[in-house]
């Protein structure tokens, strides 16, 4: 593959990232309106919603691992949907943006 489709295909699911990111955030500030107090799917939410079973099996297997094990993968579980989809999105877009022009090569050797 040439650098402009991997670049191609970094900023388009980098924009997808952001856009589901936008998505989540109005889904959660219309549950927080709605129950009138700050409500938040997590990341283990989403994954537990969309697993099903499967995440159902880590969760047991994790309820096993030592306690600082626990306590990453509770913390990193905990962190909004939104704001991970965003920032792995904004990574993404940043990660495939055009390079910059080198000072001094702008022009061709004679």
């Amino acid at each position: 593959m040439r650098r402009s489709m991997v670049r191609f295909l970094l900023r388009a699911l980098g924009f997808c990232l952001v856009a589901a990111a936008f998505a989540a955030l109005v889904v959660d500030g219309t549950r927080s309106i709605a129950g009138g107090r700050l409500l938040q799917y997590g990341i283990g939410d989403t994954a537990a919603w969309l697993g099903g079973a499967p995440f159902a099996g880590l969760l047991a297997e994790l309820a096993g691992a030592p306690l600082p094990v626990r306590a990453v993968a509770g913390a990193a579980l905990a962190v909004p949907g939104w704001l991970a989809s965003g920032a792995l999105g904004l990574a993404l877009l940043h990660a495939g943006r055009p390079q910059a022009a080198r000072p001094g090569f702008s022009s061709p050797a004679t």
